[in-house]
């Protein structure tokens, strides 16, 4: 499990999914006001950074934390990146000119092939792929926001209306799930 934090010296750390101990500790080697959005792919580390008010980039890092390559992800704040086998997906938050949230598509050459607005209002943090769908976590609605494929006639618009609600939040103990249509989830 990789895990990235801005606040405590811009460091990524390598932790063990069974003992949660820190396997790994290095320093991510660009700086930024924040990291958000990390990725394990073809055994590199792809993490959105970015700085206000400028053109954010993704950074493709090698498990040593070298710099691979970078790419401007043409968003203002990138948040969540996934890849579904096709195509990167970066969220965005307060993109001009509307201040709105939008889901970034890319190629695997990181060209941007298109955009579409998300549902949840700011901060779509969250963003994987898994079982044909795309899952945005959102931390202005908490709710997780299921997008799937073009199948069965649902677009991924439609599809992301409907959520999941998680609650309470913060979790302690005890976790509630709730599914706003559990015929179509």
């Amino acid at each position: 499990l990789w895990v990235a934090q801005s606040y405590n010296g811009n460091l990524i750390l390598k932790i063990d999914p069974v003992t949660k101990s820190i396997l790994q500790i290095l320093t991510n080697p660009v700086a930024s006001q924040f990291t958000h959005g990390m990725l394990f792919h073809n055994n590199q580390l792809w993490i959105n950074m970015f700085w206000f008010g400028t053109i954010n980039s993704t950074y493709v890092l090698d498990t040593l934390c070298h710099i691979v390559t970078s790419y401007p992800n043409h968003a203002y704040y990138s948040h969540g990146i996934a890849f579904d086998g096709l195509n990167f997906w970066i969220t965005a938050n307060q993109q001009p000119p509307n201040n709105d949230e939008y889901l970034f598509r890319f190629d695997q050459n990181f060209q941007l092939l298109d955009s579409m607005p998300l549902p949840g209002g700011e901060y779509p943090n969250g963003l994987a792929y898994y079982g044909g769908c795309l899952w945005l976590a959102n931390a202005d609605s908490l709710n997780i926001y299921i997008m799937c494929e073009l199948t069965a006639g649902i677009t991924p618009f439609e599809a992301s209306k409907k959520s999941v609600d998680i609650f309470p939040v913060p979790v302690e103990r005890e976790m509630n799930v709730r599914f706003s249509d559990p015929e179509v989830v």
